[in-house]
């Protein structure tokens, strides 16, 4: 069983892991990276004057 990240690497030395942990792992990292774009969001929205130049910036690497 081989499993492939999202830019073709594969995780052929970790299978070891069960996929159920694997499927886990996933939408942790998932859930955590859309909470913390909303959060993003949120924050500049808010100090929306301080940010103004600065927001498209951020808001692009997410």
């Amino acid at each position: 069983m081989m499993v492939k990240g999202y830019n073709g690497f594969s995780f052929s030395k970790l299978v070891k892991i069960p996929e159920i942990q694997w499927i886990r792992l996933l939408n942790y990292h998932f859930y955590k990276r859309l909470f913390f774009r909303n959060f993003v969001k949120l924050f500049l929205l808010k100090n929306k004057s301080y940010f103004n130049g600065r927001r498209k910036k951020i808001t692009q690497f997410y």
